[in-house]
């Protein structure tokens, strides 16, 4: 299971915000919906090649590296995850056709913000000239600022959230956001989730596929959750590993988009909760929304959370 890979400080949070909204100035993609990511690439003075299958062929993608000298992160590890790449001097950015179209806008948008923020620009330029090596932790906190930057581009800062404060409380709401705003599903989720003025939680499974009918799902990622639901109950803690043999292992397997579900839920003050389950599986990805709807002294559900 990942750790959370886009956490910031509020100053550093800050000063990506400002560089995404001076970019969406830039390309005049002020409320442009969907967020126009090509237009926005292009404004960056960046352009986009897709014609490589970096996640997939090791020897091509060294030697892809070899024909146009290093790129801005030179040191390459676990190359076989690579999904995309930004060769600083020519502005070239590689991503890897095999990606869904959806995700390869959140690459772009990533990417981007690696060549546009300057402060990251002018390291990697100096990285280029100097044959230097980018420290572990600058290098870490590089792409959470690019995770961020794509973010706050792709959902142009606080306009996402606006829009979401007219719809129901539902799972529903962040898949028919990503339509609106072109993204894929996941950051659509995410973006909801963790924006929200409500209490609201969320675990990401990736089903691990077998030839046996006890399928496993795993924890893709740390739950999610809003500032609300932080302040107020907690961490959510979520099993790391479901099977058709548990209810939740069941209710993944066999649902498309279900809202009518019901768990119960404790705080880390043994408060108890009646919560509402809602679950949206595309097949590759199963997204487990808990919206708390109530307090309550009788434990009635099938499914029991604990949060810490």
């Amino acid at each position: 299971m990942k750790d959370d890979d886009s956490s910031l400080y509020p100053d550093e949070l800050k000063n990506v915000k400002s560089y995404a909204l001076a970019l969406l100035h830039k390309a005049d993609a002020v409320g442009q919906l969907p967020t126009p990511i090509d237009h926005i690439v292009k404004s960056a003075n960046l352009y986009v090649n897709e014609g490589f299958e970096l996640t997939t062929d090791y020897k091509k993608t060294f030697n892809i590296i070899a024909k146009i000298e290093k790129f801005a992160r030179p040191n390459i590890h676990g190359v076989k995850k690579l999904l995309g790449l930004l060769h600083v001097p020519s502005g070239a950015i590689l991503i890897d056709r095999l990606q869904h179209e959806n995700k390869k806008k959140f690459i772009k948008l990533h990417e981007s913000g690696h060549g546009f923020m300057p402060h990251q620009r002018k390291i990697y330029e100096i990285m280029e000239d100097g044959n230097l090596e980018l420290d572990h932790d600058v290098d870490d906190l590089f792409e959470r600022e690019a995770n961020n930057f794509a973010a706050e581009t792709l959902f142009q800062l606080d306009k996402y959230e606006k829009i979401a404060a007219d719809y129901d409380i539902s799972i529903k709401t962040p898949i028919e956001l990503s339509r609106i705003f072109g993204s894929s599903a996941y950051a659509s989720m995410r973006r909801y989730v963790q924006t929200h003025f409500s209490p609201i939680a969320m675990g990401v499974y990736n089903k691990e596929e077998n030839n046996l009918k006890n399928h496993r799902f795993i924890l893709r990622r740390a739950p999610m959750h809003s500032i609300e639901f932080l302040k107020n109950i907690g961490k959510l803690i979520l099993p790391e590993i479901c099977t058709t043999s548990d209810y939740l292992g069941k209710l993944m397997n066999t649902a498309r988009l279900q809202t009518h579900h019901q768990c119960d839920m404790r705080d880390a003050n043994k408060n108890n909760y009646n919560c509402s389950l809602q679950i949206f599986n595309n097949s590759y990805e199963i997204f487990i929304m808990i919206i708390p709807v109530k307090k309550t002294q009788v434990i009635v559900s099938n499914i029991h959370l604990v949060c810490i």
